[in-house]
């Protein structure tokens, strides 16, 4: 129960269920797609599950749990008075790290508001915020709504996955001196659009001038061909000249489409999966 292939976590914990589409990103939605093939309710009817708030507590090994991989929390369907119980069940199991990832950062940015000040004093031990950023108008939007939570003693990041866009140049134009971790990612899925190598690399570079942990979680279904790597060079002899497995992007850069397994995570012959730390403790 609630074990998970995402990289960056070791549970899901999904006491809500459900989202509706409010950016460039939400387009072609993992959760969406993993709901029709494997739940009978319908995605957009945006729910509390009540009956998983106890899960948490079974875990007895210390996770790092990815809350609401199925949805949103901070989804206007979700009443303040259920995500203060979420929030309550994450401040009494401190062995546990807990991630909770939005598209929704101002309404999660209203929630802290709200919090008692004894329940944001255990929060900050063990809960991470971040926002989703997949483009330039997102950069702007969701990011300076970390800035509080950061400030308040919380460890923030962001997720690009999928990343649409150089936003290196929108980073930089921000103070993004609250911002504890970055993940980056590729779509995947039937309707999957490529991770461009220069937007990757981008990132990383940034990450490092920053002295901000770098996790690269995955290339998706689209991958930067390498003539350097035997089985993408087998791979590409065997498709046709204007084959739709096939991508060159707007720098000239060569993309094959694969399934996820083959194309993986690295990152020019690199793996990145750094973590946050907090000032007085190791690496995670």
């Amino acid at each position: 129960m609630g074990n998970t292939a995402i990289e960056w976590a070791d549970k899901v914990w999904n006491p809500t269920f459900g989202c509706t589409k409010v950016s460039e990103g939400c387009k072609h939605c993992y959760a969406e797609i993993i709901s029709k093939r494997f739940f009978e309710w319908d995605f957009q009817d945006v729910r509390p599950v009540p009956h998983r708030l106890q899960e948490p507590y079974k875990w007895k090994s210390p996770q790092k749990i990815f809350v609401g991989s199925l949805s949103d929390i901070f989804h206007k369907k979700i009443k303040y008075d259920y995500i203060m119980e979420i929030l309550q069940v994450i401040a009494r199991n401190q062995h546990h790290t807990f991630m909770i990832l939005t598209k929704r950062a101002e309404r999660m940015d209203d929630i802290l508001g709200i919090i008692p000040d004894e329940m944001l004093s255990s929060l900050k031990n063990n809960l991470w915020v971040g926002v989703s950023v997949e483009n330039i108008k997102r950069v702007h939007e969701r990011i300076i709504k970390l800035n509080h939570w950061h400030h308040c003693g919380f460890i923030t990041f962001i997720s690009c996955e999928p990343l649409l866009e150089n936003i290196r140049p929108d980073l930089e134009m921000i103070d993004t001196g609250f911002v504890d971790w970055i993940i980056l990612g590729g779509e995947s899925g039937r309707n999957s659009r490529p991770l461009m190598i220069n937007h990757a690399r981008e990132i990383r570079e940034y990450c490092k001038l920053h002295e901000i942990p770098f996790f690269f979680k995955q290339w998706g279904n689209w991958v930067y061909y390498d003539d350097q790597i035997q089985w993408m060079r087998e791979y590409k002899r065997n498709l046709k000249k204007n084959s739709k497995y096939v991508f060159v992007d707007p720098y000239g850069d060569t993309y094959i489409r694969a399934s996820k397994k083959m194309t993986g995570h690295r990152l020019d012959g690199h793996i990145y999966q750094e973590f946050p730390k907090r000032s007085d403790e190791k690496a995670i």
